[in-house]
């Protein structure tokens, strides 16, 4: 180092020449920097109280620094791999849910995560809106990807779900099938109801076998399902074309 000149006694720090080269009060200035940085090094030197809170002072600097680069708590520094995020658990079941192949038209099993906590009535609700938008899954055996066909949101129209001697019924209100069924077909012309009665014939039929096969954590054990419809003159013209009837009653385990 050129403002360094080691001597037999040690290293003496001697003023850079461009500081020796300066105007005559601004050099005044600097040589008095520079010998009180001479002393200050001097006492660093012979002082290892000195060297000790110099280092601790260099260490806590780097400790705020990091802290604020990081955003953290400095406290969280404290704890490798506080500062990053831990992965959420997720408490959701995979469940079997019926759905149609989009490709196919035909009726598969898939496996979905859905998050059955509550009463029965909150899973029957779940399930439900599940059916609606099943996306796309693994198939039960996990052989290939299933492309579901997505439902309009049927799950909007269940007004109310009970269970009652061993029949769950679940509560309809027509008026919102037919909504869902004409926002998806809005701007369309339809020279038959075929579609949108396919769309309702699928959804629950598929929600009818989901349920069936469902653990809903049930006090009594279901024997059957049904749906009672409020407003049923709504889906007046699509009966012509539907084939799953919502009159019927459906016996679990069969």
């Amino acid at each position: 180092m050129p403002w360094c000149v080691k001597q037999s006694k040690g290293i003496v720090l001697q003023p850079p020449v461009h500081i020796l080269g300066l105007p005559t009060e601004l050099g005044r200035a600097m040589k008095s920097i520079w010998e009180k940085w001479k002393i200050f090094y001097g006492r660093v030197q012979e002082e290892k109280p000195l060297r000790f809170k110099i280092s601790v002072s260099s260490l806590v600097i780097i400790f705020l620094g990091g802290s604020l680069l990081a955003d953290a708590n400095p406290l969280n520094l404290l704890m490798p791999g506080s500062i990053y995020p831990f992965p959420a658990y997720d408490s959701r079941a995979t469940v079997p849910l019926y759905t149609i192949e989009r490709e196919s038209g035909k009726l598969v099993k898939i496996e979905r995560p859905v998050l059955l906590d509550g009463s029965s009535v909150d899973r029957i609700f779940r399930l439900s809106a599940a059916v609606a938008r099943p996306s796309s899954g693994l198939a039960q055996n996990f052989d290939h990807l299933v492309y579901a066909v997505p439902f309009p949101d049927f799950h909007l129209a269940i007004q109310k779900v009970w269970i009652e001697k061993g029949n769950l019924v679940i509560s309809l209100d027509a008026n919102s099938l037919r909504h869902e069924l004409e926002e998806r077909f809005q701007g369309e012309r339809l020279e038959t109801m075929e579609e949108p009665a396919a769309l309702l014939d699928g959804y629950f039929k598929c929600l009818t076998l989901t349920l069936a096969e469902a653990d809903l954590k049930s006090d009594e054990q279901i024997k059957f399902i049904s749906y009672s419809i409020t407003h049923p003159e709504a889906l007046d013209k699509y009966k012509e074309f539907q084939k799953f009837s919502l009159d019927a009653r459906y016996q679990v385990g069969q």
